[in-house]
């Protein structure tokens, strides 16, 4: 007679497939571009990034940061599918993942589209350039810092372990979102942006869009 198993939904081999993918990106911008870290490094523990660096060092439209970006929604959204399971509030498997990546790319993705509109429709840069990058350099940042954390989640599956992986993972998270908003309130000022402009902002396009995301990912 057979002997039922439990399985574990976190130690899934569709899971370990989404890790290895992940490090595989980042093997590979460590292979075609390892200055690129160096350049990562010093942006995200710098509250201001410089004129080299927005214009030059950063560019958007290279492919090694585009790459780092996506791979960081992908580890941003794995741990948060992971977090999600373990604290009973989303189902597990391949679909329930989906979504929450597809939540977590969303966010991302419309902060970074509304930083351009509200830029192009104030017709002045006001520091949104450098706040752009310092959004993407901030996520890349986080995305990093995840994937050991998003390991230990998964493998072993010790539920003892999870708990403080768990906690440690969202107090990372906030951590980098108040730096953001920190970095936010320096780069607006910094350009001589009113305060007030730079709070509208941040209540408009950081805490809203935030919140909803937890909404339909079912945590709100």
């Amino acid at each position: 007679m057979d002997e039922l198993r439990a399985i574990d939904p976190l130690g899934a081999g569709w899971l370990a497939g989404v890790v290895l993918l992940a490090c595989g990106a980042l093997a590979w911008v460590n292979l075609t571009a390892p200055k690129q870290w160096e350049v990562l490094l010093h942006s995200f523990a710098s509250v201001r990034l410089g004129k080299q660096r927005v214009r030059a060092e950063l560019d958007l439209s290279d492919r090694n940061l585009a790459l780092l970006l996506l791979t960081a929604i992908l580890l941003i959204g794995v741990f948060a599918y992971e977090v999600s399971y373990f604290q009973g509030w989303g189902a597990a498997g391949l679909p329930a993942f989906g979504q929450v990546l597809l939540v977590t790319a969303i966010v991302v993705v419309a902060q970074m589209v509304l930083l351009r509109v509200i830029g192009s429709m104030a017709g002045a840069d006001g520091g949104l350039e450098e706040y752009l990058r310092t959004v993407v350099v901030l996520n890349v940042g986080l995305g990093l810092a995840l994937l050991p954390l998003a390991v230990a989640m998964a493998w072993p599956a010790w539920v003892a372990w999870r708990t403080p992986v768990c906690i440690a993972g969202l107090m990372l998270a906030v951590a980098v979102l108040l730096f953001r908003w920190v970095r936010a309130v320096a780069i607006g000022l910094g350009h001589g942006t009113p305060v007030r402009y730079v709070f509208i902002y941040l209540c408009a396009a950081e805490a809203m869009p935030f919140a909803l995301a937890l909404h339909y990912a079912g945590f709100l």
